[in-house]
């Protein structure tokens, strides 16, 4: 498909503001053949302007569609951008600019909590919202298909390799020592943190499922951090998400991970080799799983 930048303003808001939201975990907008799949970079809505209306906060997103909603349904992810929804459940994010323009609407505010109209409202933040996210059953054993596709492509040397997977995922390891590499596994936890390498352990090549991924979505930059001190130098790193996993927390509705989420995440301490949107996985993850391959940046 032809990609082009949009511009006209009734062609913008006849794409943009109908968007719906699907239970598979995937976003919809109007075609020239109905409805078909759309997939942001990081959520469906931008607020770009914010003022007082509608059910309290009255909000702009670009070619003059408007949305309102009640600041009760605000969050906060690990770069401390306001995050919600609103419509039909449809997840927006503030800009800077909204959000310097919502801090000089409120009464008072401060780390943890809002006022607004004389009621203190607390304002969660994603690793909050996401607390106690458990381990689900594999529903794909056995290698990803991804990495089945793309490893004959990177052509590895023999290399020290690390597996990263959740407590339910098959060993995976012969999938790499069958062609001479030297493979190891390494389960993560709820709630546990990613830990730091011991003396002289380290890898050339890192893999993480897209189901170890999910138990790191609230402390991205810090899991990514730890798992560059894992990896020699010029080590590189394989990942797969999701990126269509949403969760209801009372008032909230938070997306698991976004790709802008796991860019930012990343590029601090890796360059970009690789980065896509795989198609070929069984529903519902078809279109909804992200993979990258990227390489260790050297320490400055």
């Amino acid at each position: 498909m032809d990609e082009f930048r949009l511009k006209d303003e009734k062609e913008g808001r006849a794409l943009i503001g109908p968007v719906e939201w699907k239970q598979e975990g995937f976003f919809q907008v109007p075609g020239t053949w109905g409805m078909v799949q759309a997939e942001p970079f990081d959520v469906p809505w931008v607020i770009r302007h914010v003022t007082v209306g509608g059910k309290g906060i009255l909000a702009e997103l670009l070619f003059g569609i408007t949305i309102d909603f009640h600041p009760e349904v605000l969050w906060t992810d690990e770069w401390d951008r306001f995050r919600g929804h609103a419509g039909k459940d449809i997840p927006f994010v503030f800009s800077r600019t909204a959000q310097m323009e919502f801090f000089e609407l409120l009464e008072s505010y401060d780390d943890e909590s809002i006022t607004w109209d004389g009621i203190e409202i607390m304002v969660p933040t994603k690793e909050d919202l996401l607390e106690g996210l458990t381990a689900r059953a594999s529903l794909t054993p056995g290698v990803h298909s991804s990495l089945i596709d793309m490893i004959p492509r990177l052509k590895l040397p023999k290399s020290r390799i690390l597996c990263v997977l959740s407590p339910a995922e098959e060993d995976i390891s012969n999938f790499f020592s069958k062609d001479g590499h030297i493979a190891s596994v390494k389960r993560v936890e709820p709630g546990h943190a990613f830990s730091k390498p011991k003396e002289k352990e380290e890898y050339d090549f890192i893999f993480v499922s897209r189901d170890a991924l999910r138990f790191y979505t609230s402390g991205l930059k810090l899991f990514f951090k730890t798992l560059k001190s894992h990896l020699g130098l010029q080590g590189t790193l394989f990942v797969v998400g999701d990126v269509g996993e949403f969760h209801w927390r009372g008032k909230n509705i938070i997306p698991e991970l976004t790709e802008w989420e796991l860019r930012e995440a990343v590029k601090k301490d890796f360059d970009f080799l690789f980065w896509g949107r795989w198609k070929l996985s069984p529903p519902p993850w078809d279109a909804r799983e992200v993979f990258f391959y990227a390489q260790k940046k050297r320490d400055q």
